[in-house]
């Protein structure tokens, strides 16, 4: 079975210049944009079977096996018809996801600076071939954060810890090539192709005890990045009903 998986960076363009045209009262407006704009296009991908996730608030990165070069380009007119920015997209193709978001990064800023007015609404990149790709999905969950800190430490001091929890899974992670993101709350996806349960586990447990607390995980692989994390967040769940024994258990789609 071909291992690959699809990556796209999504770039708001000339943004820095632009923001600089709303005045000095504009944190307010741009806040409001980016939000509306993830949401959106989260809204496009997910209905593709796509998931979207953000990097740096005006650049987002989506997993997107099975959505092709036709689709990206009806999303971005779609998006230049709602908004008043322009997003240009770049899509790579890897082993691995950060492989795979290696070649699309390098793509776009083969086409100039994000920072450029003459770069707007950009569509480059590889695309996978029909075949039996897939992406794997790992949904991770902090036992206990509510009683260790939400409940007992300030909310600033309690972010901290998970941004620091974040960190973590982000540098573990990456040295197999896996691309981490936060979700909200004490929730984090790992995109894992490439990786198996017992190397999340030991991440879990490295990552949870210099933190003094306990992890879990779901794990889900199926050939679309929407059904993967369906499929992981089922097993999380049936972790923490105790319908299976933790604290990892995966689900595939895939024989």
């Amino acid at each position: 079975m071909d291992k690959k998986v699809q990556v796209t960076i999504i770039q708001i363009d000339n943004y820095g210049p632009w923001t600089a045209t709303l005045g000095y009262d504009r944190e307010h407006h741009i806040q409001m944009l980016q939000a509306s704009l993830y949401s959106e296009l989260q809204k496009e991908f997910s209905d593709k079977g796509g998931l979207v996730f953000y990097n740096r608030f005006d650049e987002m990165v989506a997993i997107t096996n099975g959505i092709g070069p036709e689709e990206h380009k009806g999303i971005q007119d779609n998006l230049a018809r709602q908004f008043p920015v322009s997003i240009s997209m770049s899509t790579g193709v890897g082993d691995t996801p950060y492989q795979a978001q290696m070649a699309a990064s390098k793509a776009l800023q083969q086409t100039g600076s994000a920072q450029s007015s003459s770069r707007k609404e950009i569509l480059v990149g590889e695309y996978l071939e029909n075949g039996l790709n897939f992406v794997q999905v790992a949904h991770l969950d902090v036992d206990g954060i509510t009683q260790s800190s939400t409940d007992v430490k300030s909310s600033y001091d309690t972010s901290r810890v998970i941004l620091n929890i974040f960190s973590s899974l982000g540098d573990a992670f990456a040295k197999r090539g896996s691309l981490v993101f936060y979700l909200g709350g004490d929730n984090f996806i790992a995109i894992s192709n490439g990786i198996d349960r017992e190397f999340v586990k030991s991440v879990l447990d490295k990552v949870g005890s210099s933190f003094g607390l306990d992890m879990k995980g779901g794990i889900g692989k199926s050939t679309n990045a929407r059904r993967a994390a369906e499929l992981a967040t089922h097993c999380l769940d049936d972790i923490r009903e105790k319908k299976v024994v933790g604290p990892v258990f995966s689900l595939s789609d895939l024989n």
